[in-house]
């Protein structure tokens, strides 16, 4: 179930962003209009970029994934963790809006780390 601390993200076919939740702010801290027109993998760290690509390439031949974790750049190139679920947008909503998938993300980044602290002890 999304909160308001979820980031949701409406995506062109090219993977740009058209429109951006202001909900960002608080995640990345940046301005929703500064982040559209950029392209989502730009956010995504290099490491995180293969799994982004092999998890829209699972969607494409159907063996659907419901969610992939992704480290995302913050204005002052920080990492956040987050977990991304990405839903297909309608083709009559698609042709009207030019938007092909809608992606929300969670953020885990607190979670992780409390994971990784407890498997230090």
């Amino acid at each position: 179930m999304a909160n308001a601390r979820d980031v949701f993200v409406a995506l062109g076919p090219d993977l740009t962003i058209n429109w951006i939740s202001p909900s960002v702010r608080g995640h990345l801290g940046h301005e929703p209009a500064d982040l559209v027109g950029v392209r989502l993998p730009e956010l995504i760290t290099a490491t995180y970029r293969p799994v982004l690509e092999s998890f829209l390439d699972n969607r494409k031949e159907r063996m659907v994934q419901e969610t992939v974790e992704l480290e995302v750049h913050t204005q002052t190139r920080r990492t956040r963790l987050v977990e991304a679920t990405l839903s297909d947008v309608p083709p009559e909503t698609a042709q009207a809006t030019g938007d092909a998938w809608v992606m929300t993300w969670t953020d885990r980044t607190e979670q992780r780390l409390v994971v990784n602290g407890l498997q230090e002890k």
